[in-house]
């Protein structure tokens, strides 16, 4: 594919876009762009003919323009957030874009215990306007995260209204409380026990916090320190593991991880 075009072709079996008309137009588009390859000598063919002349299962390609995906999240995104906080610019809020994703886990990172895919996106509207305001980038270009505010504000409010039946709303901007109220609910024995400590949950913070810088990182290798601040820490027998960060603040009494 030429590098002039500001899309990439991917192999998908389905590929489903939603959000309204917007999405109606990409589908066209997507109808276009692929009835325009897949031409008389399109680019885009199916697998060659397997043994005894049978053709193989046929793949299936989708065009994927990535700056339409981007700008549609990002209008999303806008679209959550009360008019009297300011968006930032693109680089903010890819950030918190990429924030949003990693709660869901990926290779480097844990995904948040009894939240799901769907209940964060839908959930735009809590964990976009507090990340703009916990998160910035320093003079060095350095995404920073305020790990107790973000505790107090973006995890308390997704999981009071996750766990709405069980958590009292005006609890959202305390994680204690939010916590205490959880494992005093009629939750399963293990909804509660998968539940965050605020070990494990400053230490999925800072991790990241470290994955994004580190993915913004064009060439050199990323500084990760071992003492469980970034996510990591070393074991006894010198290998590299998911590690505790310090705690910044003591768990009330009651809940997992208090003294």
């Amino acid at each position: 594919m030429p590098e002039s075009t500001a899309s990439i072709a991917v192999k998908l079996d389905n590929m489903v876009v939603t959000g309204g008309a917007t999405a109606q137009a990409a589908r066209g588009a997507k109808r276009t762009l692929t009835g325009a390859l897949q031409g008389p000598r399109g680019i885009l063919k199916g697998p060659p003919e397997g043994p005894g002349g049978s053709r193989r299962a046929k793949l299936e390609y989708e065009i994927v323009h990535v700056n339409m995906l981007v700008e549609m999240l990002h209008i999303s995104m806008k679209q959550a957030v009360p008019r009297n906080i300011n968006t930032g610019d693109a680089l903010h809020l890819n950030a918190v874009l990429i924030f949003v994703v990693l709660l869901c886990g990926c290779d480097y990172s844990k995904k948040l215990p009894r939240i799901g895919v769907r209940s964060v996106w839908e959930r735009l509207h809590i964990l976009v306007p507090a990340l703009l305001t916990s998160t910035s980038y320093n003079q060095q270009e350095v995404f920073v995260v305020d790990v107790d505010q973000t505790i107090n504000t973006m995890v308390a409010g997704l999981y009071a209204s996750a766990f709405s039946k069980h958590a009292d709303a005006q609890n959202a901007g305390d994680m204690n409380a939010v916590l205490l109220q959880l494992q005093h609910s009629k939750l399963a024995a293990k909804t509660k026990q998968d539940m965050l400590t605020h070990e494990s949950l400053r230490t999925m913070i800072l991790n990241i916090e470290w994955v994004i810088n580190y993915w913004a990182i064009e060439n050199g290798d990323p500084v990760c320190n071992i003492d469980g601040s970034n996510g990591f820490s070393m074991n006894n027998k010198n290998k590299l593991v998911w590690g505790a960060a310090p705690p910044a603040f003591k768990a009330l009494e009651g809940l997992p991880g208090s003294a």
